[in-house]
């Protein structure tokens, strides 16, 4: 299972020395310091439209336009190979019928084709059907998952992607946006081609890591819990915030290092995440 890390650009040098796997938002590298290109130094990148802005209602420092991505995508790609993919642009279009809005995803996924592009498509189960399933399988055997990123969804969508690996045994699927407290539900029978974590640093900014136990299941514990500095224990509530402390930046390279051990691990527990108390 390849682990992609959502980007960030604050953290860029950061995840250059921990050699990860970065998905990249469109939207994200078009507002960003990087002034809109996809970033070098990295062991390889996916793509993502930025759509979920466009679904969710988030004000964007730019229009996120369909023309607009292609556009991008023509641009950034050939001084790029080290993209494995990218994303189709899977906007419904805000309104109408769910088929009509599925008709729409489709469009917008033909229209890319059409402009010489080869994206991913994204499949989403909570409105789609395994006939779309099909569709998109004829024409690609990668394939994204979209829309199951929250826990309860993704408790709900396990017997869809069960499905998904018995129809389709040869295919690589994508799992969009997931946290890292998901990654413990997933079976190694259920395990896609790829996944992308969206709550990577999330623990660090109270002074936590992420550790795994002897059985494979991940947990949060507070990094210094047993430290004393000028003779005080050091507690979560003085890490809160601090965003450039030497603690949050071991906090961070010890998580990513476990959740990229999850590449090769063949244990995988079943509980969810459990933070350790103080």
């Amino acid at each position: 299972m390849k682990i992609y890390f959502v980007f960030s650009d604050s953290y860029k040098d950061l995840l250059q020395e921990a050699g990860v796997r970065i998905l990249l938002n469109y939207n994200a590298a078009a507002r960003s310091n990087l002034g809109g290109v996809i970033p070098s130094g990295f062991k390889s990148v996916l793509v993502d439209s930025g759509v979920f802005q466009l679904q969710t209602g988030t004000r964007a420092a730019h229009e996120v336009t369909i023309d607009g991505y292609c556009t991008w995508l023509k641009q950034q790609l050939p001084y790029h190979p080290e993209v494995d993919g990218y994303m189709a642009f899977d906007w419904d279009g805000g309104k109408g019928t769910t088929v009509e809005r599925v008709a729409t995803i489709r469009r917008n996924y033909l229209y890319m084709q059409e402009q010489g592009l080869n994206p991913l498509p994204v499949w989403h189960p909570t409105r789609e059907v395994l006939q779309d399933l099909d569709f998109y399988a004829k024409q690609t055997d990668y394939i994204a998952m979209g829309g199951v990123a929250s826990t309860g969804r993704f408790t709900m969508a396990i017997p869809i992607v069960a499905s998904m690996r018995m129809r389709y045994p040869d295919h690589k699927f994508h799992i969009l946006g997931l946290g890292h407290s998901i990654l413990n539900k997933l079976s190694v029978e259920l395990r896609p081609h790829s996944v992308d974590i969206s709550t990577w640093n999330v623990p660090a900014r109270f002074g936590n890591t992420i550790e795994k136990r002897p059985d494979g299941t991940l947990v949060e514990q507070h990094m210094l819990r047993d430290e004393r500095r000028d003779g005080k224990r050091v507690s979560v509530e003085a890490l809160k915030g601090g965003l450039s402390n030497v603690f949050l930046r071991d906090s961070l390279k010890r998580s990513i290092e476990v959740l990229m051990s999850l590449e090769d691990d063949t244990r995988v527990g079943t509980a969810p995440i459990q933070p350790i108390l103080l």
